[in-house]
Order: C-alpha cells, then structure tokens, then sequence
C-alpha cells in the first residue's frame, strides 16, 4: 500500500514537471510598435515560432521556467524566464541602432536584409533631408548603383528616374509606392516626411507588382506614430541659388564683327561701320539679365506620440523656390495624419493621409531668347523704355517676360486606410483602400503690347486649362508567417484592383481686357473661342502570390507569381502572367566559414522573373478618329467638316514583357567593417509596344500600335562601403557605387526599322532608334574638318553649295556623294557608367558628409547651337572660326544656315561630368545646452548643392531631361542647374 502510494505520489509529480502548455503573446518595441517576424526559441532546444504581421505569437511545447530566447534583426535580444505559460506574455525589444538598417520594406511586406534573394537598394531618411529640393527623388542621386537620376532645378520640378537604362523606346519611368498607394509620381511629398526608400531593381523584387514594375519600383515609407510622450520636431532651411553653369555668348562688339562678317561672306551690305564695331563695348548680357540669385526655403513641424492603442504621427510643411529665371517660382503647403488604432489583440485600423497644394508662377525670360538676342541692344533705352534691335527679330527678352502672365495651382489628396484582422496565429488579412485626386488648373495671358516693330501684340490672348486625375486602389492580402525547427516561411497571396480617370480641357479667346478680374472665357470675342475637352480612363484586377522560404538561414528561395488584367488590351490578351524566381546561399553561415574572423558574410544569390508593360495609351484596341478636319469633296473643291482615323485599332496588342536575370555576390570583411555588394543583370525587352504606320493601300496614315521590337540592357552594379572609428570620439563611413549601361535595339518592325525622333523645329530630325544600336542614338553627318581652299572643294565630295571655310563631311558609303545614306550614328545620350562616392564623419558634436556624383561616356547633342539662323546670337566657338586658309579646322566660317548646319557630330559634345552634389557640415549642441532651453535636441547645419568640378560642355547643365527616350541629350536651353547654398536648423521638443 505504502510502494503504491508513493508510485502514484511521483508519478504525479513527473506528470506536473513535465506539463507542457502554449503560450501566446505579443512582441514590440519600446516605441510601441509590433515586431514583425521576431524569433522565439525555447532556449537549448530548435523549438520556435516568429511573430507575426501584428507582431503576436504562440509556441506550443513549453513548461514552466523555461528560457524564452526572443530575438530580431533591429533589435537587441533578450531572454525571459517563464513564470506561468498560460498567462499573456508581453515582450518589448530595446532597438539596436547599428542594425536598424537591416530590414527593409518590399512589396506588400517587410524582410530581415540577410534574407533577401533580390536587388534592393536603400536611402536613409536622414540622407533623404539633407537636399535641397522639391522632390525626395533628388536625394538619391549618386547612393543606389543602377539608378540614373537626371536633376532638374526648375522651381518645383521632378527629375528624370531611370533604374537599370531605359528598356522600351516608351515611357520609362519607375512606380512609386507611398505607404502601399502605387503612384506614376511623388510630388506632393515633402522629404521631411520619409522614413525611408528602397529601390527594387530585378525581376525578382518587382514582379509581385507585375506590369507596374517593369521598370523598376521605388517603395517610400512615411514617418509614423510610436508609443510614448507627444514629441513635437521642428526642421527648416533657407538659402539661395544661383546658376551652376552657363554657356559662353560673345559680347557686343564681338557680335556686331561677326554678323558684318556672315554679310560680307554673303555679299551683302554691312550692318555696322568700324567705327561702330570699335566703339561697341561688351554690350548687354542677355543670360546675366534673365537669371538671378534666388531664394529657396523649407519649414516643416511635426507631432509624434501615442498610447498602446493609438499612435499618430502628424506633419504640416512649407516649401518656397524662386527660380533662377527671373519670373519662375513656386511653393506649396503640404499636411499629413498617419494614424494607427490597436482596436484588440487580433483588429488594427490605420490611415496615412496626404494633401498639398501648390502655386507655380511661369512668366520667366524665355531663355531660348536670352541665348539668341542681340547683345548690342539695351535692356532699356535712353528714356527708360525697353530697349529693341533694327538688326535682330528676337526682341527684347527682358520685355516679352514682362508682358507674359502665367500662373497655375493644384491640389492633390493622397491617402489609404488599412484595417489587419489576426485569423490565427501567423496568419493575418489585410484591407487596404486607397485615393489619389488631385485637380490643377492654369491661365496664361498677354495683354496689347508695343515695344518695337519686331516686337508686338495687337491683340490680347487669353488660355486657360483644367484637369482631374482620380485613381482608387483596393487590396486585400493573406499574410503568412511561420517558424518552426530550422524552416522559415513568409507567405503573401492577395487579389487588387485599380481604376484611373482624367479628364481636362483647354480654352483659348482674343480681346480679353487686361484685368485680372475678367481673364476667364466669355469676357472677349466670342467669335475667337475655343474649347476642347478630354478624357482617359483604365483600369486593372491583379492576382498575387509570393514565398520566401529560408531553411537553417543558409538556403534562401523566393518564388512570386502575378497576374495582371489592363483594360488596355482586348479580351483575347488582357491578362498578363508575371512569375519569378530567386535563391540566395548564405555561404558564411556554413561551418567551414562560420567562425572565420576575416568573413563575416558571404551570400550568393541569384533570380529570374518576368514582368510586362502596357503603357501604349488607354484604347489602343480602338480606332480612334478625330473630327474638324475639313477634307476637301467633291468637284467644287468646297471644305467640309469631317473625321477621319488617325490610331488604327490592334484588337491583337499584347503586353510588352521583360524578361530579366541577375545575378548577386554580397561580401563582408571584418564584422561587416568592409561591405562589397555587386549585381550582373541582363533584360530582355520583347514585343515592345511601338506605333507603326501602316501599308499604304490600307487608305490612312493613321498610326497602328503593335507589338514589334526587341531591346537589351545589361550591366554591373557595385556598392563598396567601409565603416570603421578612430578611437571613441570619431565614426567614419565611406561608401562609392558605380553602375555600367548597355544597351541595344535587337529588332524593331522589319519593313521599317527605323524610328527617328528628337525634331529640331526646322525640319531635321537628331535621333535614329534601330537594330544594332541603343535608343535614341545620335544619327547624323561624321566632319572631318573644313575645306581650306576651292581646289580642296573640287576634289573632295560635297553638299551643294559648299565653299572654302565650310563643314567636310565624310562620304561614309564611299560613293562620291554627299547625302543622306552617308548618315551615321555619331553618338548616344546613354552614359557608358554612373557613379557616386558618398563620405559620413561624426566627431563628438560635429557631423560631416560629402557626396560626389557623375557620369561618363554620354555625348550631349547641343541644339540651341545647331539651330543658330539669322542675325541670333553666337557662342564664343564661333571666335575660332575659319576666316582664310589655315585659321582653323574645326569652327566653319559664320553663315546663317546652310550646308554648315545639317545634324553632324559639330554639335557633339561631351556629356560627361562631375560635381559635388552636396556638402552638410552640422553641429548638435550638448545636453548641458539643450536642457537649459528645455529642448531635447537643437542641431544647426549649413550645406552646398550642385557645384561641377567637371563639366567640358559649356551650358547652363550637363543634365538633360526629355519626357521621350527617343530624344534624350538633346539640349534645347535646358533649365540651369542650380548651386545651392543654405544654412539649417532641426529642433526636437
């Protein structure tokens, strides 16, 4: 009895130490927010889970007193005892700030760094704020190898992205996500604003946004709410701008020989004595009257806090920027609420809401005229009115900004609400709807005006336009995340519709009174309006799917699968499917490498993935026909209002595809001291969406679109970074990437394999797209030299009309004849590679960075010159022109027009360049300061934007933006970079 009650007591006994329960529970960080996918592993075991989206868990198979291991990237581990494991167990993590940067934001997710298989480039926001621009794009130039940013200085401009080269002869600019909403541009974002930016560059990372990611996404997260005491941060700058470059003009006296030079070589009578000539002076500098030194500034306060059940994060900013051009400015006003709700354990509610408004003013100095006008004309005349030129038609470009009124405004709403409902542990819905309106409007006048015989208005000329875009988003995704022994599992699967509208008119009436109350239509001559409207509308419904597997954190596979339906395409073509594929090996995470003191990673990894485009136009699948173009009928000759078709329909169009291959070593030395991340991609572009024009017995010239073409781009990107200290009081970074561009058309409509573009406005054409070369090649004349003398000219193959002084130009096809089957591609405006160095220095208080940027290899076709005609201004290379035998063999003799200005590498120029792109040096004050003003932080900061230090074309940029690949390079008075000088301060209460 005694051996059988002590059985049962033990056995009791064993039963209760040996009891295994679940314990769930909820990880975050000391701000509030969840962790997502942190590790729980029963200690000394391979027992675990992760968190999940909401940052909840459950492990089963725990016993009291336990050891919990909690762990993630970003966050400093911990260990907790457990006490009772059917009780909540709440967990916060203390942020690591030296690995904070190691996860990063991907499509419809986040993902620890180390568990990437893709190409994903990163921007801090710290990096973010330090330059001085409208747009956050701007920041990025020269830090993300394989990302080409084009600046623009115009007040309020956006610059030119391109990821990886241009890879369709189309519209070639990324998709930008902002807090989940897929946007075509940011420009209602204020750089204050963001919490960081990831550029997703091969298939691999983009595919799970299908056709919207062909080329390349750029996913932009906003500064949010974190538990905790109401934080109030204040930042502003202010500082001024002026032109970085500028092209060299003669003066006046220098002018008025050359242009008695082009009539004396003309035969015809001069336009100035010598005495005239000798006694000019320099004259009028056009380009130093039509720019300025201009104001630019930004103030944006902010409150952040919240409770562990609402946290908010709300901003207010303003940004002003008068332009260079005197008469260009503009400013916006910009407001945003991010807002989270912990409504339980399982429902969470949030928004990030955005609305700006802006106010552009655009009555600058038409810098086309500042570059061509006579220099020996006054601003101004002897009797204070504007001065004007018996020699020159330009007029006076001081006068005609004077004259020109033209203002727009906008406002743009950019917003999202989510709801995340936890189903089970490590499975989450997500909701998500989201809103871009935005409405713009402007209104250009000019009134009756008299300043010379060559330079007036006899009527008033009103122009007023309209327009609303509208897109609404719907998303609803499973999220899956699960861990258990040495396997890893995050899992996305969702379905997403989208549908966009604009419309807009433009309105255009005479005899308008010059009175700012009545520039509105109706108010002039009835007889003179006119009014056109329009519209376009498309929508979208995606099916979506991604796996990230990671087995023993060695073995990482991603395989992503989207579906895309566009309203674009006919019933027969109108889903695309977009799959890809990718696997990382994280060889240092073997037991041959493991404990090596020198590497400290090394991961291979490499993808595929195809993914499609449709930007052709919203009914290519429809013959579009346009009225009001009066054909003449029958045998009176008469005109009759009619239609004809101008698009013919392809109900056969199908999705341009990408198909793309990378492959990526990523390698640390020294704990990470030394970090070498390197790309190779490869792209494919096939079926690429062209208009062609059709058989001529099909009876219209109407463009027909279609899907002919192939196009290559391939390249290396590298990013080297070393970060190290020296001693306690210094931390020091240096970092350079470098990214190479090829690229190459394989095939284009083969009764026609030619596409030209780039129109210089007097008939010539700069451009050629064909097989064997890149888009927008250079397609012109090959000099070699100037003719020297008359038998030189009898002897050598020539246009007609070529005398001594004027261009040679080579007879490529050795026929005896000059024309035009003796053209050549004489150059590109795609960079042969881009680069940036970037250097971060920190001692005690102080804080330094520089950044370099540049480029190499690309030519700049240089229009303004080429078009020269007339009594127009010169450049100063017309100062070494051919005047005799022998005087020069590059510079033609001065002539207005002719054989010395057909397209020919003569306007060539070197489009390379380097330039410091910024330079912040700041200053935090101690707390024994701080304290004392009752603030927490008070940094003050001063910088320098956009100085060259290298720039062998002479201009206002060596940045040439176009909206076309097709005519890139080609400079037409490109709006001047602008070197920017401001002085900071950033306070947080």
């Amino acid at each position: 009895m005694k051996n059988l009650l002590l059985t049962l007591i033990l056995g009791l006994c064993l039963s209760a130490a040996y009891a295994q329960d679940t314990v769930k529970g909820t990880i975050k960080s000391t701000t509030g927010e969840e962790v997502i996918g942190a590790s729980i592993v029963i200690k000394g075991t391979t027992t675990g889970t992760i968190t999940d989206y909401l940052g909840n868990f459950s492990l089963s198979g725990v016993k009291q007193q336990d050891v919990l291991v909690i762990s993630s990237i970003g966050y400093i581990p911990t260990e907790v005892t457990l006490q009772d494991p059917t009780s909540p167990l709440n967990v916060l993590l203390e942020e690591d700030v030296d690995q904070l940067e190691e996860v990063v934001v991907i499509g419809y997710g986040v993902m620890k760094k180390s568990d990437l298989t893709g190409a994903v480039g990163s921007v801090k926001s710290e990096d973010v704020e330090k330059i001085p621009a409208s747009n956050p794009m701007q920041s990025m130039q020269g830090k993300v190898s394989g990302v080409q940013i084009t600046s623009s200085s115009t007040p309020g401009g956006s610059p030119t992205v391109q990821i990886r080269g241009v890879g369709t002869t189309g519209n070639s600019s990324p998709l930008y996500v902002v807090d989940g909403m897929l946007l075509d541009d940011i420009g209602f974002l204020s750089s204050n604003d963001v919490a960081s930016m990831e550029v997703l560059k091969d298939a691999s990372a983009t595919a799970i946004y299908g056709s919207r990611g062909a080329n390349g996404v750029v996913i932009i997260s906003t500064k949010q709410g974190k538990a905790g005491k109401a934080k109030v941060t204040f930042n502003s700058y202010a500082g001024v701008q002026q032109i970085a470059a500028r092209p060299d003009m003669v003066n006046g006296q220098q002018y008025a020989m050359l242009q008695n030079e082009i009539l004396h070589n003309q035969g015809d009578d001069l336009a100035y004595t010598k005495d005239q000539v000798a006694t000019m002076g320099k004259g009028t500098d056009w380009i130093d009257e039509a720019t300025r030194n201009a104001a630019i500034q930004n103030y944006q306060v902010g409150v952040s806090g919240g409770s562990d059940k609402v946290m908010y994060n709300i901003s207010a900013g303003y940004f002003n920027q008068e332009g260079v051009v005197k008469g260009s400015a503009f400013d916006r006003f910009n407001f945003r609420i991010n807002n989270r709700y912990d409504l339980s354990d399982k429902v969470k509610l949030g928004h990030n809401i955005s609305f700006s408004t802006y106010n552009s003013i655009n009555e600058g100095v038409d810098l086309g005229d500042a570059y061509k006008a006579d220099p020996t004309m006054p601003v101004y005349d002897e009797k204070g009115y504007f001065g004007s030129s018996n020699n020159n038609d330009i007029g006076n470009p001081i006068a005609a900004s004077y004259y020109k009124n033209n203002v727009s405004e906008g406002n743009r709403l950019v917003g999202n609400v989510f709801l995340d409902y936890k189903i089970t542990e490590g499975l989450t819905f997500k909701t998500n709807v989201g809103l871009d309106y935005s409405t713009n409007s402007g209104k250009a006048y000019t009134p009756i005006f008299y300043v010379s015989g060559k330079q007036y208005s006899d009527i008033s000329i009103l122009s007023v336009n309209g327009n609303t875009y509208n897109t609404l988003l719907w998303e609803n995704t499973l999220s899956y995340m699960k861990e258990w022994g040495k396997h890893r599992v995050n899992a996305v699967v969702g379905v997403t519709t989208q549908n966009n509208f604009s419309e807009g008119w433009n309105g255009s009436e005479n005899d308008v009174p010059n009175n700012t109350n009545m520039w509105y239509l109706g108010s002039g001559s009835a007889d003179s309006r006119n009014v056109t409207q329009w519209a376009n509308s498309n929508s979208y419904l995606s099916f979506l799917g991604r796996l990230n597997y990671a087995y023993n954190n060695k073995y990482l596979a991603t395989a992503t699968f989207r579906s895309d339906g566009s309203s674009r395409f006919g019933e027969s073509n109108k889903f695309g499917m977009f799959p890809s594929l990718a696997l990382g090996w994280r060889i240092s995470e073997e037991n041959f490498l493991n404990t090596s003191d020198l590497i400290s990673n090394l991961k291979l990894r490499g993808s595929w993935g195809r993914i499609g485009n449709d930007k052709i136009g919203d009914y290519s699948q429809y013959s579009l026909v346009e009225n009001n173009l009066n054909p003449v009928f029958g045998s009176d000759q008469d005109l009759h209002q009619g239609g004809t078709v101008t698009t013919m329909a392809n109900s056969d169009l199908k999705w341009e595809t990408v198909e793309q291959y990378d492959i990526g070593l990523e390698v640390g030395f020294w704990d990470d001291k030394l970090t070498i991340d390197g790309d190779y991609y490869y792209k494919h572009t096939k079926d690429m969406l062209v208009y062609i024009s059709p058989p001529g017995l099909v009876g219209s010239e109407g463009a027909v679109p279609s899907n002919i073409g192939e196009v290559i781009n391939s390249g290396i990107d590298l990013n080297v970074t070393w970060n190290d200290d020296i001693g306690e009081d210094i931390h020091y970074t240096i970092g350079a990437n470098i990214s190479t561009i090829n690229n190459e058309v394989l095939a284009l409509d083969p009764n026609n394999p030619y596409i030209y573009s780039g129109d210089l406005g007097n008939g010539q054409q700069v451009t050629l797209t064909t097989p064997g070369e890149a888009i927008g090649s250079f397609y012109g004349y090959e000099t070699a030299g100037v003719f020297q003398t008359q038998e030189q000219v009898n002897n050598t193959p020539h246009l007609a009309g070529s005398a001594p002084g004027d261009m040679i130009y080579v007879d490529t096809n050795n026929d005896g004849v000059i024309d035009e089957k003796d053209k050549k591609v004489i150059g590109s405006p795609i960079p042969d590679f881009i680069y940036g160095v970037n250097l971060a220095v920190s001692y005690k208080n102080f804080d330094l960075s520089v950044l370099l940027q540049g480029q190499v290899g690309n030519q700049i076709y240089n229009a303004k010159k080429a078009v020269r005609w007339g009594t127009t201004n010169f450049e100063t290379s017309y100062l070494s022109r051919w005047t005799a035998a022998g005087t020069s063999n590059t510079e033609p003799r001065v002539s207005n027009g002719g054989v010395n200005y057909e397209v020919s590498d003569r306007f060539i120029e070197d489009g390379s360049y380097l330039k410091l792109g910024n330079v912040t040096l700041g200053y935090s004050f101690s707390e024994r300061i701080t304290d004392k003003i009752f603030v927490e932080r008070l940094r003050v900061y001063g910088a320098v934007s956009n100085i060259y230090l290298y720039q062998p074309y002479k201009s206002y940029s060596s940045e040439i933006t176009s909206s076309s690949p097709l005519a890139a390079g080609i400079d037409f008075n490109t709006y001047p970079l602008t070197a920017t000088y401001t002085l900071g301060l950033n306070i947080n209460f």
